[in-house]
């Protein structure tokens, strides 16, 4: 499901902001952490050197799920991030995080 409104709504979000008339016609709401998760799966990605169609492929989707997911167009199911976590071997915390915050892999530090 797309959120066809582009509005980003900050995490956490209330019904209120679900309701504002604004977002007529967007499917799902995209949060703040829709859009760090999906900037460090583009990060992530870009630096175990993989296109958005390998890393699509490999955890069952494709590039143009991976994009979406990247640019925070679409939010991504627990069960595909957490394959994508094994695939590019980074802990499922990383996601959540800027980096240099606490959580933020360590040089080494394996995903599972």
């Amino acid at each position: 499901m797309e959120n066809t409104s582009g509005t980003i709504i900050p995490f956490p979000c209330s019904a209120a902001d679900l309701a504002d008339p604004s977002r007529e016609g967007a499917v799902e709401p995209i949060t703040q952490i829709d859009v760090i998760v999906g900037q460090n799966v583009a990060h992530f990605r870009a630096q175990a050197g993989l296109s958005q169609a390998t890393l699509g492929a490999a955890v069952g989707c494709d590039a143009t799920d991976i994009d979406h997911y990247e640019t925070a167009n679409k939010a991504i199911y627990a069960s595909t991030l957490a394959e994508i976590g094994r695939v590019l071997n980074v802990p499922a915390r990383a996601f959540f995080v800027t980096q240099g915050e606490a959580g933020w892999p360590q040089e080494g530090e394996r995903s599972f």
